[in-house]
């Protein structure tokens, strides 16, 4: 899965703001339960 699709995801929930880091990214979607864990996530993706 990509950037973009979460970034998509977080957009069409309007949490998404632009100036996001992928890690804040993680951590909203966490923070609104569509993902169990951003450091899990986090790792997967290698950053």
């Amino acid at each position: 899965m990509g950037e973009k699709l979460f970034k998509e995801v977080l957009a069409s929930l309007g949490e998404y703001k632009r100036n996001m880091s992928f890690i804040d990214i993680f951590d909203k979607m966490e923070k609104l339960e569509i993902i169990d864990s951003s450091d899990k996530w986090n790792d997967y993706i290698g950053n």
